[in-house]
C-alpha cells in the first residue's frame, strides 16, 4: 500500500529556500519519501500560497521555478466549492490567529482524500490530528513495532 503524504507550504518553502532553518530536514524528508515511493499530494491553495511566499521573499524567478517543478512531482488537488466552504466553516469555528484558511483547506482535502500523514513544519496539522511524516518518526515507529504490550517480540 502506497503511503500518501500531504505537502504543506512550510515544507515546500523549506525545500526551496536554503536560508530556511528547516531546509536540511526538508531535504532529508523529501528523500525519505522518494525512497518509500510515497505519493505526495498538495492543494491548489498550497501551491498558490507557496508561490506568493517565494516571490515575496526570494523573487519571481524562484517562485516560477517552484511553480514549474511542482507539477512534475506532486499530485495537486484543485480546491472545489465544497472544500472551500468546509475550510471557511472550520476557520470561522476555530478562530485561532495562527490557523490560516489555507491550513483549513488542507485539512478538508486531507479528510476528503483520506490522507493521515503530513510533510509540514508547523504544529497546526498535529493539533488537528494528522501524523507528521519524517524519517525520524518512521524510525521511532519501526523501533516500537517490535514491542507488544510491554514485551519485546522474540
Amino acid at each position: 500500500m502506497t503511503t500518501k503524504v500531504f505537502v504543506d507550504t512550510s515544507a515546500f518553502y523549506a525545500l526551496s529556500s536554503e536560508r530556511d532553518a528547516s531546509h536540511t530536514r526538508a531535504r532529508d524528508t523529501y528523500e525519505h519519501a522518494k525512497r518509500l515511493q510515497a505519493l505526495l499530494v498538495t492543494s491548489s491553495y498550497v501551491v498558490l500560497e507557496t508561490i506568493s511566499l517565494l516571490q515575496k521573499r526570494h523573487g519571481i524567478a524562484m517562485a516560477e521555478r517552484f511553480g514549474d517543478s511542482v507539477a512534475g512531482g506532486v499530485d495537486v488537488v484543485w480546491i472545489d466549492a465544497g472544500q472551500h466552504h468546509m475550510a471557511w466553516k472550520l476557520w470561522k469555528e476555530q478562530r485561532q490567529r495562527g490557523l490560516s484558511l489555507v491550513d483549513c483547506s488542507s485539512f478538508a482535502v486531507m479528510r476528503d482524500v483520506g490522507i493521515r500523514h503530513v510533510f509540514a513544519f508547523d504544529r497546526q496539522f498535529e493539533d488537528a490530528g494528522f501524523v507528521p511524516f519524517s524519517p525520524s518518526a518512521d524510525r521511532v515507529a519501526e523501533r516500537w513495532a517490535g514491542y507488544r504490550v510491554g514485551r519485546r517480540k522474540s
